[in-house]
């Protein structure tokens, strides 16, 4: 009777072998046959590629183009300084030549330059000068010229101190390079051939030097020039001058 207890007991506790081959063959049943629903080809299982960003307004070309026209030939109305205060416009006509004005740091943009049209005109003479900015050639410089080639209206955009030339053609003639600081630009001795200045006020323009202007002369009467910055890497920063000390505005001649 004990033995037989003791064999029932053990015979109680032994897993049931049919039932657990039964089900590890139903469980491996359902997974193959799970594989098989949901097999993937190597095509499947390629990362997936990161969706392109979406256009924004600012990535727009022509909104890019525009304000890259806006950069290079807008003056916002500067003339009635550089014109009507300065007469600058009088100085460039008669007495600027090309030379002279590659000399203090301005630029030209060779990609408006006819074929071989460097090697016909005279460098020494302010007439080739005026040929160059009617056809819009100077960079940073726009001029309204007459049928008669006279200068009537001259003014300067911002390309003028933040715009240089690669060098391609000739020390100062090239193709365009945008937002480049353009630290040949010699602004206070351009400044100081105004025949409507003093002679005190000459001796402070002229003291500058190139690659350096000073934004607030105009307004607060102190000699504090400052080295040109560049143009680029400005996308997030707002409309304040890189002095700090007030808005945009304050750029104003």
């Amino acid at each position: 009777m004990g033995i037989q207890e003791k064999h029932t007991s053990a015979a109680a506790r032994r897993p049931p072998t049919t039932g657990i081959a039964t089900l590890v063959f139903v469980t491996l049943t359902a997974v193959a046959l799970g594989g098989c629903g949901t097999t993937k080809t190597p095509e499947d299982t390629q990362p997936t590629a990161a969706a392109a960003p979406p256009v924004t307004e600012q990535d727009s070309p022509s909104l890019i183009a525009e304000g890259q026209k806006i950069f290079r030939f807008d003056t916002f109305g500067d003339e009635q300084v550089w014109t009507d205060t300065l007469r600058l416009h009088e100085v460039v006509e008669k007495n600027v030549d090309p030379t002279t004005a590659l000399k203090v740091g301005l630029k030209v943009d060779a990609d408006v330059l006819p074929p071989g049209i460097l090697e016909k005109v005279d460098l020494k003479s302010p007439a080739t000068t005026v040929a160059l900015l009617k056809m819009n050639a100077v960079v940073g410089i726009q001029a309204t010229v007459d049928s008669n080639n006279h200068i009537t209206r001259l003014g300067v955009t911002c390309a003028l101190c933040h715009s240089t030339v690669d060098n391609s053609v000739m020390p100062g003639i090239g193709h365009r390079k945008d937002g480049w600081p353009n630290r040949d630009l010699n602004v206070g001795a351009i400044i100081a051939l105004s025949p409507a200045l003093s002679a005190d006020k000459k001796a402070v323009y002229q003291s500058w030097g190139p690659g350096k202007y000073d934004p607030r002369y105009n307004q607060d009467g102190k000699n504090t020039p400052l080295v040109l910055p560049p143009a680029y890497g400005l996308a997030q920063v707002t409309n304040e001058t890189y002095t700090a000390e007030g808005p945009i505005s304050y750029w104003n001649a």
